[in-house]
């Protein structure tokens, strides 16, 4: 009897704690959603931009899991790795979520600014999500076989076909023997 008592005492005070808890719960989940649409608001409204594009050392595992290489010193017919972050870019609607997706177009210049070599389109890059991710990261590889030895410029455009916003970013590069 005193089991049952004790149990039926508990109950009353564990279930409204639990109510309580998941009521609370709910409230900050929902001000996380208002948060995060605000956020994707403000997102909408910003030119696209690069925020961080640098050379790095090996293939980025991930959004901010990347190493950036020491320098910016090649030899011809090195790979040369970009990695680089996009924001306020657009997203498309698919059958399932959400769509990001970029065209890509690349010059490589003197140090002068002469165009020496590009390409329009030479590469594509998406993503497709349930839902709008911010945290995207384009991967890329360069690689300019006998060039000679000097200073250049390689600038990489990206084309959001979602918005129309387009964003360059340049990338200086020492070739070396």
């Amino acid at each position: 009897m005193k089991r049952l008592f004790f149990s039926a005492l508990m109950a009353l005070f564990v279930i409204p704690a639990a109510a309580n808890a998941q009521s609370a719960l709910a409230g900050q989940l929902k001000a996380l959603d208002a948060a995060r649409e605000a956020y994707i608001q403000q997102w909408l409204k910003t030119p696209l931009t690069i925020r961080n594009a640098t050379f790095v050392s090996g293939r980025s595992a991930g959004f901010g899991k990347y190493t950036p290489r020491a320098n910016n010193e090649f030899k011809s017919g090195e790979d040369m790795l970009v990695y680089a972050e996009p924001v306020g870019f657009g997203w498309g609607k698919t059958a399932s979520g959400y769509s990001i997706d970029f065209i890509v177009d690349f010059t490589i210049s003197t140090s002068g600014g002469k165009i020496l070599a590009g390409r329009k389109a030479f590469q594509k890059l998406g993503l497709q999500s349930r839902v709008r991710n911010t945290e995207f990261f384009i991967s890329l590889t360069y690689t300019f076989t006998g060039i000679p030895v000097g200073d250049y410029i390689i600038t990489t455009t990206l084309n959001d076909t979602h918005s129309g916003k387009t964003a360059s970013f340049d990338l200086p590069i020492r070739i070396v023997k």
